[in-house]
C-alpha cells in the first residue's frame, strides 16, 4: 500500500518492495549503531537503556540478516542493479 502511494497503484516493480525490505532491516542496524554512540556520550539516560536498546536492535538485525528472504531481497536488487 505504501509503494502503490508513492509510486501509483501497480506502479512499482518488485525491486522497490525489495529495497523497503532491505532498508527495514538494515534500520535495525543504524538504531543499533546510534545507541551505541550514545551509551558513550549521553548524559541525559541511564548507560543501561543505551546497552539494552543498542544490543536488542542488533540482535535483530543479525536475525534478520540471516534470512532467506533477507538473501532474496539483496539478489533482486543485484539483479535490477545490473539490468
Amino acid at each position: 500500500q505504501m509503494l502503490d502511494c508513492y509510486f501509483g497503484v501497480g506502479a512499482w516493480e518488485v525491486e522497490h518492495m525489495a529495497r523497503v525490505k532491505l532498508y527495514k532491516v538494515l534500520s535495525d542496524l543504524r538504531e543499533s549503531l546510534w545507541s551505541y554512540v550514545q551509551w558513550g556520550v549521553s548524559t541525559t539516560c541511564s548507560q543501561e537503556f543505551y546497552e539494552e536498546y543498542g544490543v536488542k536492535c542488533f540482535e535483530r538485525f543479525t536475525a534478520a540478516a540471516a534470512t532467506p528472504q533477507f538473501k532474496a531481497a539483496l539478489d533482486q536488487v543485484a539483479v535490477s542493479s545490473n539490468a
